[in-house]
């Protein structure tokens, strides 16, 4: 519905999920079912979808505290899974289950950090969009992470009229070409300036 552009239809649609907070949106109020699961029966990529509705119909702020209040939640998961307990902080893992853990936690983070950068953006609040981009620059695992990022900074710069500032990630991409990284750089260089 949303890529159609039916946003009012959606909304009224998930009206009838409320916040996912309700008791029957949970493995524990099923024991018979999931004996000893814990946690959502709600997808994450769903409360995502949910979390970000309400800017898709003139309501960023909303969609915005949404957002952090997903944030919150996934940090308090990563905080206790850095301490080797459970997600939800009531047991412990072992630690090949902390490492698959981490991995998927921190990577709904970033999904969710992208989607506050949308957000920022459509609410024009560039310094903000700029301060999380340049964050998951920093926290960049892969060279082609962090060129992607740069790239949207680039193109986030161009947006808020900085051409100054669009310029440096430009050249930082031209400075990679003149280190023997053409394969890699090019085509984030090249995306930025088709942009």
């Amino acid at each position: 519905m949303l890529r159609i552009q039916l946003n009012e239809a959606l909304v009224k649609e998930a009206e009838a999920f409320g916040d996912f907070n309700k008791p029957d949106m949970y493995y524990q109020f099923y024991p018979e079912q999931y004996e000893n699961r814990t946690g959502s029966l709600v997808p994450f990529s769903l409360r995502l979808l949910i979390a970000e509705l309400p800017g898709h119909v003139d309501k960023p702020e909303l969609a915005m505290d949404r957002l952090y209040g997903m944030l919150d939640v996934i940090e308090k998961m990563l905080s206790n899974l850095n301490e080797s307990k459970t997600e939800d902080g009531t047991g412990s893992v072992s630690e090949e289950d902390k490492l698959q853990s981490v991995r998927l936690w921190s990577g709904r983070r970033v999904r969710v950090l992208h989607s506050i950068v949308n957000c920022a953006i459509s609410m024009k609040d560039y310094r903000l969009a700029t301060k999380i981009l340049s964050s998951l620059q920093k926290d960049s695992s892969t060279p082609q992470q962090e060129r992607a990022v740069l790239s949207a900074l680039c193109r986030l710069q161009l947006l808020a009229g900085n051409v100054r500032a669009a310029n440096k990630y430009v050249d930082l991409g031209l400075i990679d070409i003149a280190h023997g990284k053409w394969q890699t750089t090019c085509p984030y260089v090249f995306y930025t300036w088709a942009d």
